[in-house]
C-alpha cells in the first residue's frame, strides 16, 4: 500500500475556463442587435426584441460553454493536464513526458500564430491572451509541443514545473 506524502498533494490543482474577452461578447451582441432592429422594422418591434433576447442568450451560452477548460490534476504518482478534450499525463519517477513549460513572449506567441513553431504542435490560442508552451518528450505523441492560451500563465507554468 502506498502512502501519500504531505509534499504530494492530490486532486484538482488548477481549473480555468478560458472564456472570450468582454469585447467578443459585445461584438456578438451588437451583431444580434442589428438583426433584431431589422426584424423589428420589417415585422414588429416585439418580434425584434424577442429575437434579440433569444438569440443573444443562445450566443452567449454557446461562447461560454465552448470555451476550453484547462485543468491540472495530480494523484499519487502522476500529474495530468487537460485542455479542452485533450489530455496529457506526466508520470513521476519515470521518463518525463513533458519538459520546459514556459510563458511565451509576445514575439513567440506571434510566431506560433503564424505557424512558425513545430508543425505538429497542438495549438489552442485565443485572441488577446497570453500563452504557455510545453515541449513533449514522448515519441508516441503526435504533437511535439503544446501552445495554450491562459489568463494566468505564471500560475500554470509554476504548477507544471513542480510535479
Amino acid at each position: 500500500m502506498k502512502h501519500i506524502r504531505a509534499s504530494q498533494p492530490t486532486g484538482l490543482l488548477y481549473r480555468e475556463r478560458v472564456i472570450p474577452r468582454l469585447s467578443s461578447f459585445v461584438v456578438a451582441l451588437a451583431l444580434i442587435a442589428m438583426i433584431a432592429i431589422a426584424y423589428g422594422a420589417a415585422i414588429d418591434m416585439q418580434v425584434g426584441i424577442g429575437i434579440m433576447v433569444i438569440i443573444g442568450i443562445g450566443i452567449l451560452l454557446f461562447m461560454y460553454f465552448n470555451a476550453p477548460l484547462i485543468e491540472v490534476r495530480r494523484n499519487i504518482d502522476s500529474t495530468f493536464i487537460r485542455v479542452g478534450n485533450v489530455n496529457m499525463q506526466q508520470m513521476l519517477g519515470k521518463s518525463t513526458e513533458w519538459a520546459n513549460p514556459r510563458v511565451l513572449s509576445a514575439e513567440e506567441l506571434l510566431a506560433a500564430r503564424r505557424g512558425q513553431v513545430d508543425a505538429t504542435a497542438y495549438l489552442d490560442i485565443r485572441s488577446g491572451m497570453r500563452a504557455i508552451a510545453i515541449d513533449l518528450m514522448n515519441p508516441d505523441d503526435p504533437h511535439g509541443m503544446w501552445v495554450v492560451s491562459t489568463r494566468k500563465p505564471e500560475v500554470l507554468v509554476s504548477l507544471l514545473n513542480n510535479p
